[in-house]
Formats: structure tokens, C-alpha cells, sequence
């Protein structure tokens, strides 16, 4: 019988594999999309996305993913294993100031709120955060929700 400590590291070991597999599937995706190895088969991608019983969203989540960092990118898809597919989708627009490389182990460390914090900061500048209106809470001219 698994111990505790043993189960709760196998499960975070099963996370990075399902990540992996996700990463495998959008190089499988982008061939599938770009080759059109779809047609004679389909009568879209879309509609092998369907028959696949794959979302239109995640698909092109997972396409873009490895199209920017390992198509555009020339980032090996080994350095991507275990890094949250999420995190990988939500810094695509910091790899042109960045690089892929460099983005790519930002998303392995940072979290999805430091993720958007570094894309604030890119977009309006490091600044302190100005509250429009006179609620408790308000929302800086960056987008971000401050306590007033």
C-alpha cells in the first residue's frame, strides 16, 4: 500500500506526464492542421476536431503553444515536459520581448497571477496602481483589482 508521501509525489508526477502528453498532442494538432493530413478523411479540421472529440478551443491553445515556442521558438519540446500547458498558453504574447527560451522557464516557475503581473507590467510599465472610482475595490488603468 502507498504511503501518504509516496501517492501525493506519484500524483505530481502523473500532473507533468498528463502536461507532456497535452504538449504531444498539440505537435500532433499543428501537423494534423498544417499538413491538412485531415483531408480525404474529414471534411475540416474542425470537423476531425469533433470526431476527435477534441475542444476547438483547447486545440488551438495546444497549436499555438507549439507553434511559438517550438516551430517559431526552436525551443525543444524536452524542455517544455512538465511545464502547465496553461501557464505556456498565457506567456505567448512576452516571448517577443523575452524569447521563447527564456519564457518558457518563466512559465515552469511563475504562477498564472505572476504570469499576468509580468504581462502588465510589459504592456503599462512598472507603476503604482491608480484606482478609478471610490468603491472598495477598484481597478487600476492597468486592469488589475486593487484594495482602496
Amino acid at each position: 500500500m502507498l504511503q501518504p508521501n509516496d501517492f501525493c509525489r506519484d500524483t505530481i508526477e502523473l500532473v507533468k506526464a498528463i502536461e507532456t502528453r497535452f504538449l504531444e498532442l498539440g505537435a500532433r494538432l499543428y501537423k494534423i492542421a498544417e499538413e491538412k493530413l485531415w483531408e480525404g478523411q474529414y471534411e475540416s479540421f474542425n470537423d476531425f476536431l469533433q470526431n476527435a472529440s477534441i475542444n476547438k478551443g483547447t486545440a488551438s491553445k495546444l497549436v499555438s503553444i507549439h507553434r511559438s515556442y517550438v516551430v517559431e521558438g526552436g525551443v525543444k519540446v524536452e524542455q517544455l515536459a512538465g511545464v502547465p500547458y496553461t501557464n505556456l498558453y498565457q506567456a505567448i504574447p512576452m516571448i517577443e520581448k523575452e524569447g521563447a527560451a527564456r519564457v518558457a522557464t518563466l512559465a515552469e516557475t511563475l504562477t498564472k497571477e505572476e504570469i499576468k503581473e509580468e504581462l502588465r507590467e510589459q504592456k503599462f510599465g512598472l507603476h503604482e496602481h491608480a484606482v478609478v472610482g471610490d468603491e472598495r475595490w477598484g481597478v487600476c488603468t492597468c486592469g488589475k483589482f486593487v484594495r482602496v
